[in-house]
């Protein structure tokens, strides 16, 4: 797969490799536990191209679900709040957020949930600030005594100073609900484009401010990177929390688009992240084309950090993908584990997220072949034992995959706090004549 975002690409979902045999891998029932589906939710749009499920987002019980479409609406964009009640979902939006600017803004091409659900996080990366095209910005939509507005309660709007920023591709809620952190990757630095540059916003008195808190830059300041395309930050309630950053362009030496990634930390107070001893992540394959950090995940103590590489040469096959991990051990980042993915070929395996706990994790792989189809996607959910993660079960795409269109089943997800439900999303599902589908997006139960 050959994915590098840049201003021309941000309106593609996502660009895979060519159609090749990548076998799926056998259902795998290691921990006594098995994944159980337990809803489907379909675009309520139907459009082909809506890109459903091209990001999605869980509360901390797993009770809601957020999803992004952000072609859907005549490109406007749009975002669907789904819920379950004693444990039964309904197939039905609980809520539905619209871009409050009229145009092809991108609404809904990042999404967050705060932990206890009442306060949701949509970003427009194409949104105009002040005359800014493409600046970017994020909508909060805050539940008051369970009802949801139709307008933004807030709006936090890109920083920065230039046009293209793309300001809330990367987004993400701790874990205690009190920090927001926001990458901007299109931030141009030292007159180079797309350096990119990261914002913290931790809330006062349950308010988080409209200018932020903190601004990183990328440690990189005149290499295009992207940094903060991709991010996850930990519960940060006393100020000492771990932020990590992916930068998946990130040209190292001679070699191109081997990508980058970075944990930080901070010790309270205002503009206080540090990049943390052993956090200046490498990627170990060290090839071009690697986008090693397109998307990375930590826990809520701060102490796990994962890093997809969905085009890492494993075990000798080009775009096989790979997950790294990585622990804290006295003080100090230390590589741990390399999950390579048991469907071995060409199937972009990477995009991890991770339960707060720590202890489950999903990955995928959304161009492994389900059925003889190519571009059907396989997730795959791992069981943490100590510091090491080992493979509990593994889903092929529900659909069993189109002969028609690819489907990229787990191209996105999030898990709950404790790992027991989670959200998987395939939003290229329904597709025809090898064009996308509107998407599709499925909720289950870990047990």
């Amino acid at each position: 797969m050959r994915t590098v975002r840049t201003a021309a690409l941000l309106a593609v979902l996502a660009t895979f490799t060519a159609a090749v045999a990548v076998p799926a891998t056998a259902a795998v029932n290691a921990h006594g536990k098995r994944m159980h589906k337990l809803i489907v939710l379909d675009d309520p749009l139907a459009t082909a191209g809506d890109a459903f499920g091209h990001k999605v987002a869980m509360d901390a019980s797993g009770s809601e679900v957020l999803v992004g479409a952000h072609l859907s609406n005549s490109g406007n964009g749009m975002a669907y709040l789904y819920a379950s009640k004693n444990g039964k979902w309904s197939a039905t939006p609980s809520a539905k957020f619209a871009d409050p600017v009229a145009g092809a803004n991108h609404f809904g091409f990042s999404v967050a949930l705060s932990p206890d659900g009442n306060t949701a996080y949509v970003g427009a990366d194409l949104a105009t600030v002040g005359g800014r095209a493409s600046a970017g910005a994020v909508y909060l939509y805050k539940r008051n005594h369970g009802i949801w507005p139709k307008k933004p309660s807030a709006t936090i709007n890109d920083p920065g100073k230039g046009t293209t920023d793309y300001f809330s591709i990367g987004l993400s809620v701790s874990a205690d609900g009190g920090t927001l952190a926001v990458g901007a990757p299109g931030f141009t630095s030292h007159g180079v484009a797309e350096v990119g540059e990261v914002y913290v916003y931790k809330a006062s008195h349950g308010k988080l401010p409209s200018t932020p808190s903190a601004r990183i830059a990328s440690p990189t300041p005149s290499t295009r990177g992207d940094f903060g395309y991709n991010l996850s930050v930990s519960s940060n309630a006393s100020g000492t929390g771990v932020l990590v950053i992916g930068a998946y362009v990130t040209n190292v030496g001679t070699v191109n688009f081997e990508g980058a990634a970075y944990i930080y930390k901070s010790k309270g107070g205002i503009d206080s992240w540090t990049v943390a001893p052993g956090g200046r992540l490498k990627d170990p394959g060290n090839l071009t084309f690697d986008f090693f950090g397109l998307v990375v995940a930590t826990n809520s103590a701060g102490t796990v950090v994962m890093v997809g590489a969905h085009d890492e040469t494993e075990k000798t096959v080009p775009d096989a993908g790979a997950v790294f991990t990585y622990v804290l051990k006295a003080g100090t980042w230390k590589a741990s584990q390399t999950l390579d993915g048991p469907a071995n070929g060409p199937a972009n395996f990477g995009y991890p997220s991770l339960s707060s706990n720590g202890k489950v994790a999903i990955t995928a792989a959304p161009s492994a072949q389900v059925g003889g189809h190519n571009g059907a996607g396989e997730a795959f959910v791992y069981g943490q034992s100590g510091t090491t993660y080992s493979l509990g079960a593994s889903v092929p795409d529900p659909t069993g995959g189109s002969a028609n269109s690819p489907e990229y089943f787990g191209n996105a997800s999030a898990v709950s706090a404790t790992g027991g439900l989670s959200v998987i999303a395939a939003p290229a599902t329904g597709g025809t004549g090898g064009a996308n589908g509107p998407g599709v997006v499925y909720v289950y139960s870990y047990s």
